[in-house]
């Protein structure tokens, strides 16, 4: 039986702590936008906080997928032509 290969540690905190980072970036140069524009939720954090969402499930799918399934040529086109449209 194969080895289940486990994640690099190390690598996925640096990940979490720039994406925190980012995010308290996004925030402070955009929260006196925001107060300014009389909202009291900051799209702008609101936005970031979706496509951080969003790429930390892409992640999570990447991490556990079969890489050598992604090497047949089906798949490769297939996923160019999503891509490229």
């Amino acid at each position: 039986m194969a080895k289940k290969l486990a994640f690099d540690k190390v690598l996925f905190t640096a990940i979490l702590l720039l994406v925190g980072l980012g995010l308290i970036m996004v925030y402070s140069a955009s929260a006196a936008l925001a107060r300014d524009r009389g909202r009291a939720v900051n799209p702008f954090l609101v936005k970031q906080i979706a496509a951080t969402a969003i790429g930390f499930v892409a992640m999570w799918i990447g991490m556990h997928l079969d890489l050598r399934k992604l090497r047949r040529p089906a798949v490769i086109y297939g996923l160019l032509t999503a891509i490229c449209g």
